[in-house]
C-alpha cells in the first residue's frame, strides 16, 4: 500500500437479521488532519467509525503541557534542563532520554507506559522512515519481538 494512505477493517453488526456482521475495508488518504470521520453506508447500516492518529512524543507533550496553561519554564525547571531543550522536544528535533518521559509521566500525572510507548514508537520512526523498506522492516521486527519475548518451553 502506498504511503500516506492506510486501511480500516471494521466489523458491523447488522439490524437486518440475514445478515450477522459485515466486514468492509476502507482507505483513507492521510492528510495533516489528526482525526478524521467517514460515514460507511451499506443495506440500511449506518456506523461514523473515528480514526485518530497518532501524535508524535513532542506532540503529546505539548498538548499536555498546553491543557494545564504550563509555561515552557516551569516544565523546563521541573525537568531540571532548558526551556529551548524542551521546546525541541516538542517540535521533534530532539528526543528525551527514557529518564525524562518517566518524570515527564509523573509531572502531567499520566500513565508512565503510554507516555514511554509513544516515546519508544517515536524513536523507531525517526531511525527507520526514510528508508524505503521501514514497513516490511517493522513487520519482521514485530514477528521476532513476539518470537523473543515468548516464554520458553523446556522440552521433557
Amino acid at each position: 500500500m502506498p504511503p500516506g494512505i492506510i486501511k480500516i477493517t471494521s466489523k458491523i453488526r447488522s439490524h437486518n437479521p440475514k445478515i450477522k456482521r459485515i466486514k468492509v475495508q476502507t482507505k483513507i488518504i492521510l492528510s495533516k488532519v489528526k482525526t478524521c470521520q467517514f460515514i460507511l453506508y451499506l443495506t440500511n447500516v449506518v456506523k461514523i467509525i473515528q480514526v485518530k492518529f497518532l501524535e508524535s512524543f513532542g506532540e503529546t507533550i505539548k498538548k499536555l503541557r498546553e491543557e494545564k496553561d504550563l509555561p515552557l519554564r516551569k516544565v523546563a525547571a521541573y525537568l531540571d534542563i532548558d526551556q529551548a531543550i524542551l521546546s525541541k522536544f516538542e517540535h521533534g528535533t530532539r528526543m528525551p532520554r527514557r529518564e525524562q518521559v518517566i518524570q515527564m509521566a509523573k509531572y502531567f500525572n499520566i500513565a508512565e507506559k503510554e507516555l514511554l510507548v509513544i516515546w519508544l514508537a517515536g524513536k523507531v520512526v525517526y531511525e527507520i522512515e526514510s528508508d524505503e523498506h521501514a514497513l516490511e522492516a517493522m513487520k519482521v521486527a514485530e514477528a521476532q519481538l513476539i518470537y523473543r519475548t515468548q516464554p520458553k518451553q523446556k522440552n521433557k
